[in-house]
């Protein structure tokens, strides 16, 4: 078994930020909601949407801000840990800096602040994961069976 990684490939980084904003944009819009169970449907996902959109933007800013410091860390040595340990760790910190700077904007951080640290938390939470996904898309799926044949037809190779 190898322990080297595969280089991280872009698709996947800009996939994982993708995914890792929306989900935590969509998680941050229902936890500073006034009243997100009891309140209007068709508001709630409204702004469902919009913090979705942005979070989604962010997301794909952080991870390719994320990718590129993990290049930085470890120049020539695409395969190496370093990089996804800097990856996931710069995607995490940016993850969380973006939603407090979003909530700070709209002045939520002094009216509620237990929902502001938790809005941190899960914008944390969302860029690691988007960096872990992209760490363990690039690593592809290992060889299970040994390759016996390379005509396609179950015959042995010719010699």
């Amino acid at each position: 078994m190898s322990t080297r990684l595969r280089p991280l490939r872009m698709r996947h980084v800009v996939w994982g930020g993708v995914l890792g904003g929306a989900a935590s944009g969509v998680v941050v819009s229902l936890l500073v909601a006034d009243d997100p169970l009891g309140g209007d449907a068709l508001m709630l996902s409204y702004f469902s949407f919009w913090f979705l959109v942005a979070g989604t933007l962010v997301g794909v800013v952080a991870a390719l801000a994320s990718w590129g410091a993990g290049c930085l860390v470890t120049i020539g040595r695409p395969e190496s840990r370093g990089r996804a340990v800097a990856t996931v760790t710069v995607a995490s910190v940016l993850g969380g800096a973006s939603i407090a700077c979003l909530l700070r904007a709209f002045e939520f951080w002094s009216y509620h602040p237990g929902e502001a640290v938790a809005g941190v938390v899960v914008g944390v939470v969302g860029g690691a994961s988007g960096a872990f996904w992209a760490v363990w898309m690039s690593q592809g799926k290992p060889a299970t069976t040994p390759q016996t044949s390379t005509t396609g037809d179950g015959a042995a190779p010719a010699a």
